[in-house]
């Protein structure tokens, strides 16, 4: 999936993973044909959805780096 499927799935791919599903091995695998990554985390006390540009526990530039 990683090498073959996704890079080639379509021009465009919304693709919503947990940390372990898609991990920082995994991430590495597909960065060259990722354009964004955002992190929803739904606030339960606000009843919102904040969202935020970084992979899980990791930052967009640290995982291109």
């Amino acid at each position: 999936l990683l090498t073959e499927f996704f890079p080639q799935a379509a021009h465009q791919l919304i693709l919503l993973s947990t940390d372990t599903e898609v991990d920082v091995q995994a991430f590495d695998v597909l960065k060259s044909a990722i354009s964004h990554v955002y992190r929803l985390d739904f606030d339960m006390n606000q009843g919102e959805t904040n969202v935020e540009q970084t992979y899980f526990s990791s930052t967009v530039e640290e995982l291109r780096a």
